[in-house]
């Protein structure tokens, strides 16, 4: 029961840049949209189960959200510059190798004899399925071997808010693919300490969650703000309909962490987080088909092996933790 619940957030995590990308907007819009519809999940979470009062666990709870906040920040920027498709397989690796090793080193799992072996080959199946869904082949012309034309090798779908001047492709240039890179490693680090924060301090990750969200919510009030996002233009464009429309990602995206938070207590770190990363898939595949990010023959049967070496690496996953002595 405990694993299939760890896998909602796959699906949850994986439409998110999809829908915020769908209906359109700018970083800023999304950032602060995302914001809020994470503040009113955790708003109606609170009460449900009310609050943690420790005074501790308000300041590690409302730290960790400044934590994760940054993180949505730089995965969103990344996102315009570079596109969902290429984002999630690179900062999935990236989380899915640290948060196994700190959960490894900090809390002790995959004790078992034979868990830790298991896990591994598991957590590298995942790596190299990400992998394979991120791999890219070098351009060669706009034609396949056949002839066809297929698809021009990396080339996101042009994003911009519907109705609010032309459109602007994601641009491809060196500088920009730089930038999408480095928001995306800085944002996989983030990512990382969230979870490891609260696990570490031993704070009930659901009675806390509100204070996490008023983290989130004041990082994404603050990097919102034009002279944070000088790129897109003074005119502060936060406040509109496209804001109200990313409160509905920002929403599931605080459902997918709180259920991700509950899997991990039952599950374990390495196992709940990984098993959540398998969002990549639907990213992916999303990017794809609805976004309309382009890939070859050649990157869409790489694509479809990765996903079916994902499965495979979640199921040995799931093997580890059931050997698991601690």
């Amino acid at each position: 029961m405990y694993f299939a619940l760890a896998l909602v957030p796959a699906f949850l995590y994986g439409s998110m840049g999809i829908i915020l990308l769908k209906v359109g907007g700018d970083a800023r819009q999304h950032t602060l949209g995302v914001a809020l519809g994470s503040f009113v999940s955790a708003t109606v979470l609170a009460l449900i189960l009310g609050l943690d009062t420790d005074s501790t666990s308000i300041l590690v709870a409302f730290c960790a959200g400044i934590v994760v906040g940054l993180a949505s920040y730089l995965q969103i920027s990344a996102f315009h510059k570079i596109g969902v498709s290429r984002v999630m397989p690179l900062t999935t690796g990236g989380q899915l190798l640290g948060i196994s090793l700190l959960g490894i080193l900090l809390f002790g799992e995959w004790l078992g004899s034979a868990a830790l072996p298991v896990g591994l080959v598991g957590l590298a199946l995942i790596i190299l399925g990400v992998m394979l869904t991120s791999w890219q082949q070098k351009p060669t012309g706009d034609f396949d071997e056949g002839g066809e034309v297929v698809a021009v090798p990396y080339d996101p779908v042009a994003v911009a808010a519907p109705g609010v001047g032309s459109p602007t492709p994601v641009d491809t240039r060196p500088k920009q693919l730089v930038s999408g890179l480095i928001d995306t490693g800085l944002s996989t680090l983030f990512y990382i300490a969230f979870p490891i924060i609260i696990r570490y301090w031993e704070v009930d990750p659901l009675r806390s969650f509100f204070y996490q969200a008023f983290g989130i919510l004041l990082v994404g009030f603050i990097v919102s703000f034009p002279f944070f996002t000088k790129q897109l233009g003074r005119v502060d464009t936060r406040w509109s309909k496209y804001t109200l429309a990313a409160m509905i990602p920002g929403g599931m995206w605080g459902l997918g962490v709180v259920i991700m938070q509950f899997s991990q207590v039952k599950v374990g770190v390495a196992v709940g987080f990984s098993l959540s990363q398998l969002s990549v898939i639907i990213a992916t595949f999303g990017g794809i088909w609805i976004l309309g990010e382009k890939r070859t023959r050649k990157e869409m049967v790489a694509i479809s092996v990765g996903v079916l070496v994902l499965v495979v690496g979640a199921l040995l996953l799931g093997v580890a933790k059931s050997l698991d002595v601690a």
